[in-house]
């Protein structure tokens, strides 16, 4: 018996807004990092992250690493490291929004 196909887990939800220089960026790697950082962002709003105090400071957390993200005036690498931190974190503020429901 064939296996029904699930959808995958990192699907950009419908309100994700990735910005103009992620899909520029030369650099795969980093491009990556801020496109399912941005996926994440995405997903815990649509969760209601920012709706809960409890999760508020995580996504008020992982917001300040995406500034780094985007900050081009930093190095690839520690834009790099900053993108998967706001990702971890935005992916934490989902859970929490998800444990409120």
């Amino acid at each position: 018996m064939p296996r029904k196909s699930r959808p995958g887990r990192h699907k950009s939800p419908a309100g994700s807004i990735v910005p103009p220089w992620v899909v520029t960026e030369s650099d795969d790697c980093l491009r990556s990092v801020a496109e399912e950082a941005y996926t994440a962002k995405a997903l815990a709003l649509t969760y209601g992250a920012d709706q809960h105090d409890a999760c508020r400071q995580t996504l008020q957390s992982a917001e300040k690493q995406l500034g780094r993200l985007s900050n081009t005036s930093l190095g690839v690498e520690a834009r790099t490291r900053a993108g998967t931190k706001a990702e971890r974190k935005f992916w934490e503020a989902k859970v929490c929004a998800r444990s409120k429901r």
